[in-house]
């Protein structure tokens, strides 16, 4: 599980995961054991993805973000993020590892159609909302295609949040309170219906207040729902080191 903002203007990096082997988590970040090669990568979800497969664990993905990626694409963002910012002895990594020709790919296609999207608002002054929510979910299963690997498609769930507030010129009305209702219901039915043993939140990507609702909602859901039914039975919450230019 893991809260995404912006794809667009993520950097290519070296993560250090933990072990995560199937049976028992390590409950302090002390304790864990630590990959120390790593892994290049555009997404520190990417790297756990594979943590979690090389560990026997079965994986479903399910990613949260908000419907406020429709709004308006600044030109050069993409690729501003998407180089230059791994280190002199990272930049091969980050061309071959890091899939950086099929992210831009995504990047290009990303702001065009946002550029679309927001001519066919101003032309017909309005848009069916849930046009906008099908972008969004179709704009970050492409991203997780390419960060997570093209066969992700049967493992991948996407919870798009009401969004509220000013983006790009954008305004998005609404409440936090939309947000939290909608996230606590998905949740709900994703973790019922699959009854995971664990439950690994990545919250390194989040943005404003979806860390700290996700991380909320998270552990609320996985207490009533081990009291009720025994799983599941470890929920870890991950979150990387902020990049910076060194």
């Amino acid at each position: 599980m893991a809260t995404w903002g912006l794809p667009l203007t993520w950097s290519c990096v070296r993560y250090i995961p933990p072990r995560l082997e199937t049976g028992e988590l390590c409950r302090r970040p002390i304790d864990c054991g630590y990959d120390q090669q790593g892994k290049y990568s555009f997404s520190s979800t990417s790297v756990i993805y594979d943590e979690l497969r090389r560990g026997g664990w079965d994986v479903r993905v399910l990613v949260i973000s908000q419907d406020t990626l429709v709004a308006g694409c600044q030109e050069g963002a993409g690729r501003q993020g998407s180089q230059g910012r791994a280190g002199p002895q990272g930049q091969g990594q980050c061309s071959s590892e890091c899939n950086e020709a099929r992210k831009r790919e995504v990047d290009d296609e990303y702001c065009s159609g946002n550029k679309k999207l927001f001519e066919e608002i101003k032309g017909s002054g309005s848009v069916d909302y849930m046009k906008l929510v099908e972008q969004v979910r179709g704009v970050l299963g492409r991203y997780a295609r390419v960060l997570l690997g093209d066969d992700v498609d049967s493992r991948l769930s996407i919870v798009v949040l009401p969004g509220s507030g000013y983006y790009s010129g954008y305004r998005f009305e609404s409440t936090l309170e939309n947000a939290r209702f909608t996230l606590m219901r998905e949740l709900y039915d994703e973790l019922r219906g699959y009854e995971p043993d664990a439950v690994i939140l990545d919250i390194t990507h989040g943005v404003n207040y979806m860390p700290a609702m996700t991380y909320s909602t998270t552990m609320t859901l996985a207490r009533a729902l081990y009291a009720a039914r025994g799983s599941p039975r470890y929920a870890v919450t991950l979150n990387s080191d902020p990049v910076t230019q060194q």
